[in-house]
């Protein structure tokens, strides 16, 4: 689960130990393959787990409202939303600033 950000590093919560970790995406950028598709990216964590971000999902200035998502869900995907605009290759132009 992406927790947050600091500075230019993102915050993961394992989902199988529930570990915070650290990770550094400076130098991340998601690029689009042959097929047109952003490349997901993924962290792993020091037990093995490893958690990977679709890079395809819509943003929310193209994405329907969240109204049908509970609270927690709502959260996650504005958290993922951010992260999105800040390593997709066609946002990474735009300077976003984490909340």
């Amino acid at each position: 689960m992406l927790k947050g950000f600091q500075e230019n590093s993102v915050i993961i919560e394992c989902n199988k130990c529930t570990k915070e970790t650290i990770h550094p995406i400076a130098n991340i950028v998601s690029s689009k393959n042959e097929l047109g598709e952003y490349e997901n990216i993924g962290f792993e964590c020091p037990c093995g787990n490893n958690e990977i971000f679709n890079m395809n999902l819509p943003t929310l200035d193209r994405d329907v409202p969240l109204a049908r998502q509970d609270k927690k869900e709502q959260q996650q995907r504005m958290k993922v939303n951010q992260f999105i605009m800040m390593v997709r290759e066609d946002y990474i132009r735009q300077e976003v600033t984490p909340q």
